[in-house]
């Protein structure tokens, strides 16, 4: 896996032009600040989150899903240190991936046209992010963004995407789930993950057909 991802970016770095093109979208009533994505550019794997864990980082103030580019917790009990404990756990470093989100503004459930307007500005990021293989749905809106499922391993297509237009994608709960009562364990939630280690390790070794569990033949 690549080293780790430092943060640095240059001022004719695309992806950070479409962050300050998102920054005046008015596609629809949502007037929020604007979440941005972040993470190595060359990278193979994307997570995908829904619009939440927007964090406000020192002076820079930049907006990053789950925070995930701070080294310092943002105190237990937060999804986003789930989140982090979890990538720790199975060997998945900030220089292994870009994070994103599916929704640019903060909205508790975003209605169908506010995923599809946003819809652009992943295809976007996706353009820029020539190295992505896999898609991690984190959540419902997320997977329901890319058509993915937990516990399994499909491919996400569209058609408007110029660099690419097939992706692996998978799904797991977001880490909320593991605060809320009545939501799953931290062992069932790390077997989610197992699951998504388990593809990322074999991304670069193993043709789509075996990766997909299915026989050349299918």
């Amino acid at each position: 896996m690549d080293s780790i991802y430092t943060g640095t970016r240059t001022k004719d770095n695309s992806l950070l032009a479409i962050n300050e093109v998102i920054n005046g979208c008015d596609k629809c009533v949502l007037r929020t600040r604007k979440g941005h994505g972040y993470g190595n550019p060359k990278a193979k794997v994307l997570l995908l989150g829904q619009n939440t864990g927007i964090k406000i980082q020192g002076d820079n103030k930049e907006l990053v899903p789950f925070g995930l580019h701070d080294p310092d917790p943002t105190g237990k009990g937060k999804s986003a240190d789930v989140l982090r404990e979890i990538l720790w756990d199975i060997d998945l470093r900030p220089g292994d991936y870009y994070v994103t989100n599916s929704m640019k503004c903060q909205v508790k459930s975003p209605e169908q046209y506010m995923l599809d307007n946003c819809l652009m500005w992943l295809h976007n990021e996706l353009n820029n992010l020539r190295e992505i293989m896999l898609i991690i749905a984190v959540g419902k809106i997320a997977a329901k963004v890319v058509d993915a499922e937990i516990g399994r391993l499909g491919f996400w297509t569209y058609e408007n995407l110029q660099h690419s237009n097939k992706y692996f994608v998978t799904q797991v709960s977001h880490p909320a789930f593991v605060l809320y009562p009545g939501g799953i364990t931290r062992d069932k939630y790390r077997e989610q993950w197992k699951f998504v280690s388990a593809i990322v390790d074999r991304l670069d070794s193993e043709p789509t057909q075996k990766l997909l569990g299915r026989s050349g033949s299918d």
